[in-house]
């Protein structure tokens, strides 16, 4: 490297630390609420959308939703517990998935328009009944008797039972990217990919700046195909000496079979980080092989260190690992918390780690 530094390398979880996904992950949601609606249920589209991308994203702050289909879950909930109208499960519930959501639209049971709908929301109510339960994702599996709410086809994870998955994903990837992904092409949502919407939080410039101090490498839970197309979207992709994402195997290859293999059982999700350990441990020693004429002996790990399953402890002691522990608009406890897990040093803001990886090493000098 070209200029001193406390690293050789530093491993970045991408979502933690670079890439803002917010705006995204809401316009998606958005979308996908307006096109369950409109093209499952036969609601009108007069007046939409629905949903804002700024409401969404308010929401999903102050209820504690991380994940996009969790938000958009809840986002249908309560638009549909808002309707006029209430369809019968006696009447409906004995069909199954697909052919239950034809009759509803078939039959016209909803006969209002995503702007009368908007008008009518009963988000307040809504809001109260979450609050009462735990934040997140969490809260949607404790909520029972709302009105129309057999209706939210969410369960599992396989794209043709659960379809306020399969929608996000539609809106979220964009025709291009769904079919790489499900060898598919969308059905519901078409336009460009909200994907399209993510930002980094490290400006090209600052990036190329600390890639002359040390490499870097990147871990996600996204697939190769999806992070792929979002850093070289960025243009930010040349900076990172390799990217580990979800199905990764071996020295910078993916296994595509075993991947296929999770999607199509539904256990992508429920995998969870699971496999986070081996794929930092694989983004060190890729950059090792790659990089065999410098040395790469000082890592950092840059990204949440709390969750257990991650297993950035044992990592820590096997490659005398600095964790740099990373939690945007963390308050004390969740920075007491990052360092109860392990971390070294605490970021709360895109300014402070930036700050902490631009440091330079602390000269020593010698009293005679």
């Amino acid at each position: 490297m070209g200029e001193y530094a406390n690293y050789d390398l530093v491993v970045l979880d991408l979502e933690d630390t670079l890439i803002d996904r917010s705006l995204a992950l809401a316009d998606a949601a958005c979308r996908g609420v307006d096109a369950y609606l409109v093209e499952l249920l036969g609601v009108s589209k007069e007046g939409g959308p629905l949903f804002t991308r700024q409401e969404a994203m308010a929401f999903a702050t102050q209820h504690g939703f991380t994940k996009g289909y969790d938000l958009m879950n809840a986002l249908l909930l309560c638009a549909l517990h808002s309707m006029p109208q209430e369809a019968s499960e006696d009447e409906f519930g004995a069909y199954d998935g697909r052919e239950m959501l034809h009759l509803v639209k078939q039959k016209q049971v909803f006969k209002t328009s995503l702007g009368e709908l908007k008008r009518s929301l009963k988000m307040q109510e809504f809001k109260r009944l979450l609050k009462s339960r735990q934040p997140g994702g969490k809260a949607l599996r404790r909520i029972t008797g709302l009105r129309n709410q057999f209706l939210v086809l969410a369960e599992g994870h396989i794209l043709m039972d659960n379809f306020v998955r399969r929608l996000f994903l539609e809106a979220y990837l964009g025709d291009d990217l769904f079919f790489r992904e499900y060898n598919q092409h969308v059905q519901f949502v078409q336009g460009e990919p909200s994907l399209n919407l993510e930002k980094t939080y490290f400006t090209a410039e600052e990036l190329a700046h600390l890639r002359r101090k040390f490499f870097l490498a990147g871990v996600t839970s996204r697939t190769h195909t999806e992070i792929q197309y979002c850093l070289e979207h960025l243009e930010i992709a040349k900076f990172f000496s390799t990217t580990v994402a979800k199905g990764s195997t071996g020295p910078g290859v993916v296994d595509e079979e075993a991947a296929r293999l999770t999607m199509d059982l539904g256990i992508e999700e429920a995998m969870g980080d699971a496999d986070y350990s081996a794929k930092v441990m694989q983004a060190i020693e890729r950059v090792r092989g790659l990089e065999e004429s410098q040395p790469v002996a000082r890592v950092a790990f840059a990204g949440n260190c709390t969750p257990e399953e991650r297993g950035l402890a044992g990592l820590k002691d096997r490659y005398r690992l600095t964790l740099i522990g990373v939690v945007y608009g963390g308050d004390k406890k969740a920075q007491s918390a990052q360092k109860a897990a392990g971390a070294d040093m605490v970021a709360t803001d895109p300014e402070s780690l930036f700050k902490v990886l631009n440091e330079k090493p602390k000269v020593r000098f010698d009293m005679f």
